[in-house]
Order: structure tokens, then sequence, then C-alpha cells
């Protein structure tokens, strides 16, 4: 009892000092929220460095389930180098669906991708769904040196059934995002997804991109509409397939 009325009474002079103190507790609120406030540099140190050429690879266009057919096995263990919340200063889509009944999509920091003498810095983050912890798009953004988001692109997305898109970016930073169609066994209008499984990918049409002196991504080509083809080793080549390139165009290439 002794104890119990001793931890009262410290408890009672402390606010009793808080109310006595206003402007000091204030203060020492106010420097744990600036301690706490992510800065631009903070921001980028989750990234790792990555050199160009970066590709997302057709793996990611494969469903989970394919992988972990078990219901058990189906929550992935949480990926590292996710986002925090504060981060939603520079990524507005973090913490977007947070009153859902599954929660809020994680934000994982991919890469910071090298560009020499640039003035803007690149990073690709991935959104991953929180019930199979596998993502399922990435997205490059271009900041300036201040922190200020200039543009965004979708790099790669995928679908619950293996169709999607795939991106990648050279060493010259053009963009190439290529579309693709998973080829199943059996046919699965007919057949069970889950006693099902993917035999290759077709590519159905491609566009490229480049990076403007000011920041922003814009289309290069148009797409050239073609019969599905096989996807090939190299996204680059697809966007070759697929586009109507003048001969100075493909110098760039």
């Amino acid at each position: 009892m002794k104890n119990i009325a001793l931890v009262n009474l410290v408890l009672l002079g402390l606010v009793g000092w808080m109310f006595q103190n206003p402007s000091s507790l204030q203060s020492t609120i106010s420097v744990d929220a600036q301690s706490e406030e992510m800065s631009y540099q903070m921001f980028l140190d989750h990234f790792d460095t990555k050199t160009l050429p970066y590709e997302i690879g057709v793996d990611f266009l494969k469903p989970q389930f394919l992988e972990n057919r078990k219901e058990d096995k189906l929550l992935q263990p949480l990926a590292k180098n996710i986002l925090p919340r504060d981060a939603k200063k520079f990524i507005p889509e973090i913490g977007y669906g947070q009153y859902s009944r599954m929660g809020p999509d994680d934000f994982k920091a991919e890469a910071l991708l090298v560009s020499k003498d640039s003035p803007f810095d690149f990073i690709v983050y991935s959104q991953n769904s929180p019930f199979d912890r596998k993502p399922h798009s990435f997205t490059l953004v271009v900041f300036n040196k201040k922190g200020e988001l200039i543009d965004q692109k979708t790099l790669a997305s995928c679908h619950g059934m293996g169709d999607g898109y795939l991106g990648k970016i050279d060493e010259s930073f053009n963009v190439y995002i290529t579309e693709h169609k998973a080829r199943w066994k059996k046919d699965v209008g007919e057949n069970s997804i889950m006693d099902n499984e993917i035999v290759g990918y077709d590519t159905v049409s491609a566009e490229m991109f480049t990076i403007k002196p000011n920041g922003t991504v814009a289309k290069k080509e148009n797409n050239l509409k073609k019969a599905p083809q096989p996807i090939q080793q190299s996204i680059k080549d697809n966007v070759r397939a697929h586009l109507s390139i003048s001969t100075s165009s493909k110098d760039d290439l």
C-alpha cells in the first residue's frame, strides 16, 4: 500500500509541474516532433544504390498462389526496406487504404538509380499486398535535389491471372514498358487455376519513354500493334519488335 501511495504522489507532482511549466512541455514536444520528421536525405537512405540498366523480370508476373498453393503459406514474411509511414511526405500514396479490412499496402524501397551529373534523383519503389506481401507494382519517381516530386511512371504491374506489364530502364534513361499475357497449360476457362500452370508469356504491346530536361517522363514513340509474340530475353528487344523506329532513333537504343 505504501508503494502505491508513493507512486500516486509522484504522478500527482508530475502533473502539477506540467501545468506550472506548459512552455517547457511544449518545447519538449516540439523538439521530439522535429527530430522525428523525415528529411529528404533520410528518405533516400532507405534505398540501395543500383546501376543501370535496371529491369523488372518476368518472375514478377507469376501469381503468388502458384508458388504457395497451401493456405498456411499464403502470408509471406514482411519484406525488408519497407518505407515508414512518414515517408508519405515524399510518396503521397503511402497509407492509402489504411481503414480497409486488409489494411494499407506496404511500400518497399527498391532502388536509387545512379545518374551522373543529373539534376534529378531517380528512385524505384514497389507496392506490396498486405495479404501475401507480394509486390503488385513498381513505380519510378523523379525528384529534384530539394526532394520535390517532379514526375512518376508505373514501371511494372501484375494482375491475378499472370498478365501484366514489365519495365526496363537503360543506361541513357530510356524507359521500355511491355505488356505480357500468360499462356496457361490448360484452358483457364474450363480448368481450375489452382491445378494449372503458366508455360510461357506473349508480348502484346510495347511503349518507350524518355526523361525530358525538366525531369518529366514523356512518351517517345507510339505503339505499333502486332500479333502477340513469345516473350523475349530482353525487354528492349520486345520494344524493337513492336515499335516502328526511325534509323536515328535506333541509334539511341
